[in-house]
């Protein structure tokens, strides 16, 4: 496993021209991007209309509303807000336990 730390944004919003990240790392655990939000749900950290929305558009509007910057990593935790991650091997969600 490989956390990206990246002080430009994911969906090639800021010119990086790179796709929807593999996973995301929250809370100790790998979840795929639609479980993510799940867990953020779980957590009272996201709305439970939040499953009716994009991942990513979920992800930016959560950490606006709790200052964070998600697009730089290396300013906040796992434990807070999930951070991207990319993987190269037999890695699963932890919620739906589908291939990563």
């Amino acid at each position: 496993m490989v956390l990206w730390s990246h002080t430009t944004d994911v969906c090639g919003q800021k010119g990086t021209g790179m796709n929807r990240p593999d996973a995301y790392v929250y809370l100790a655990d790998i979840y795929c991007p639609g479980c993510v939000i799940e867990a953020m749900i779980v957590q009272g950290d996201a709305s439970p209309a939040a499953r009716d929305m994009p991942p990513e558009t979920v992800l930016d509007q959560c950490a606006y509303a709790m200052g964070i910057d998600r697009y730089d990593q290396a300013t906040y935790d796992t434990d807070e807000f999930p951070k991207v991650a990319f993987f190269s091997g037999d890695d699963t969600c932890y919620h739906c336990r589908s291939a990563i």
